[in-house]
Order: C-alpha cells, then structure tokens, then sequence
C-alpha cells in the first residue's frame, strides 16, 4: 500500500528486473488499455525487455509480461507458469477474472500494489495477501521533494453532510448529487477557482457526471 505517486510502478520494475536477472518470469496485470502503454513505458525506460498480452497485440515468450486482465484471463493454457505476479490497483482482485488467473498459475509468488487497500463493499484482501506492507505517507514524499507540496483553501461549508444517505460505508451517490449540484455550491466553487486558478491546469473532483 503506497500513495498515488509514490512509485508503486518503478517498484514493480524493480521486482520485475529483479526477478529476470535470476531467470525467473514474471507478470504484470493491469485492467486498462491506458495502463498498459504507461507500464509498457516504464519498463523500457529500466531496459525490460517484455511482451504484452493484449487483444490484437503479437504473443513474445519473453520472461516478462505485461497482461490486460481480461486477455489473459481468455489465454490462460497458452502461458507457463510465472515465478511471480504482479496485480495493479489490487483492490480490484477479488473479481473472478483476477481469481481466475491466480488459481490456474498458483505456484506464483503474488504481489499487489494499490493506493487504497480497502473495499467500499466491505470484503477483504486476506485470503489473497498474508501481508500488508506500508510505504511512504504524502506528507514524507512532499518533504522529501518526490511531490510537489500544495496551499489549501476553503469556504465555509455550504451543504449539511450530516443527513447525506450513506452505502457501504460511503455517501449514496445519488443523494449526494441531489445535495451537491446547486447553484450556490458550484458557483462558489466556479468563483474561487476564477479567483485563485484561472488558466492553470485542474483537477475536479465531483460527485456525478451531471455534477461534473
């Protein structure tokens, strides 16, 4: 468990290198076209040389993979048996398709990386995870230089949260969309941002798309 930013894919490149230098395969499974090319990226820039296991993409036997979830969940007979795998955002492994692909290849050591180790349903990671291992907080990244520090600002709250439905431990979207998407909450939020950003690029987070 590390924070966004932290390095989690230069660690996996780094586990990976690792292995190949003592002639052992490895996997890394992603759930995403755009994370493919990004890891794709990331183990050129270490020198890895790998394959990637994708619809419409050439089979390499090379010791390093890099696998769409869903393509290799369909391919599985065509693989040997990895010495270790890799899942990005882990928190996503107790889909069947990620359960799919650990139990066929179940002599690899499994390795799972994410930011958030926990579920909104509730369901834990342990019966796939023995351990946890905590990495860096953003408070040391930013004190250390690896991310850029930030100034926070605020209004007054305008929405009472208090009476806001929740599921699962999280506010109900829905409800929280009906609260939030008023004029006098995202126009102040339209205000500041004219205000102390104008031109720079941003980020919003929002409740729903027509809150977006």
């Amino acid at each position: 468990q590390s924070p966004t930013g932290s390095g989690k894919t230069a660690l996996a490149c780094h586990m990976m290198s690792t292995a190949a230098s003592r002639g052992l395969s490895s996997f890394f499974l992603v759930h995403q076209n755009e994370l493919l090319n990004q890891t794709s990226k990331a183990l050129w820039h270490n020198k890895l040389q790998h394959g990637i296991i994708a619809s419409g993409r050439a089979s390499t036997d090379a010791g390093v993979q890099l696998a769409s979830i869903m393509t290799l969940r369909n391919r599985l007979q065509r693989y040997s048996q990895p010495s270790l795998i890799i899942i990005d955002e882990a928190h996503r492994a107790l889909a069947k398709t990620y359960q799919d692909i650990v139990s066929y290849f179940s002599g690899a050591k499994v390795v799972g990386l994410t930011a958030t180790p926990q579920r909104t349903d509730g369901r834990g990671l342990g019966h796939l995870f023995d351990d946890i291992v905590k990495g860096p907080s953003i408070r040391f990244l930013i004190d250390q230089g690896f991310l850029c520090d930030y100034e926070l600002y605020g209004v007054p709250p305008v929405v009472d949260t208090d009476d806001i439905k929740t599921t699962r431990g999280d506010f109900d979207s829905k409800d929280a969309s009906a609260k939030m998407n008023r004029p006098h909450v995202t126009g102040d939020a339209i205000e500041h941002w004219l205000r102390l950003a104008k031109g720079r690029k941003t980020v919003v987070m929002c409740v729903d798309i027509n809150h977006a």
